[in-house]
């Protein structure tokens, strides 16, 4: 599953990556909904690409969001990565990358969407490979 909701908030990913969790808001609230505990997730920032990856660690909860009650939908989230999308774009899996590795055009659009098993496999790769090389760089 991909989530990204740059659209509603350009900085909900920190409360995402920090917190950690998958989350949608308002009238997208209901698209993280479908997610299971278990399933895996990946956290896509708009113009650079996947920046986590991880489970689902429970199953959907309801919160507020900027003082609306029950305006906030998301799923806990126990990650494998992370990256910030701004201090570290490295790390991050960019859409032309992962459509170069499948040799796929695919879109990524929409605020949760289900990717294929190849798919999750191939971005799982990537983000090891671009987090292996960080390692001793800093």
């Amino acid at each position: 599953m991909g989530i990204c909701n740059v659209t509603f908030d350009e900085n909900a990913y920190k409360e995402m990556l920090a917190t950690p969790k998958a989350a949608a808001y308002y009238d997208r609230k209901s698209a993280v909904d479908s997610i299971q505990r278990g399933d895996r997730v990946f956290l896509y920032h708009t113009r650079v690409g996947i920046i986590s990856a991880g489970r689902a660690s429970e199953g959907v909860r309801v919160g507020d969001r900027d003082g609306d009650p029950g305006e906030e939908h998301f799923i806990p989230l126990r990650l494998d990565f992370r990256a910030d999308p701004i201090e570290e774009p490295q790390k991050c899996v960019a859409a032309w990358e992962i459509n170069r590795a499948l040799g796929t055009t695919h879109s990524f659009r929409g605020t949760a969407f289900s990717i294929s098993k190849e798919m999750a496999e191939t971005i799982i790769r990537l983000l090891r490979e671009k987090h292996s090389k960080q390692v001793g760089t800093d």
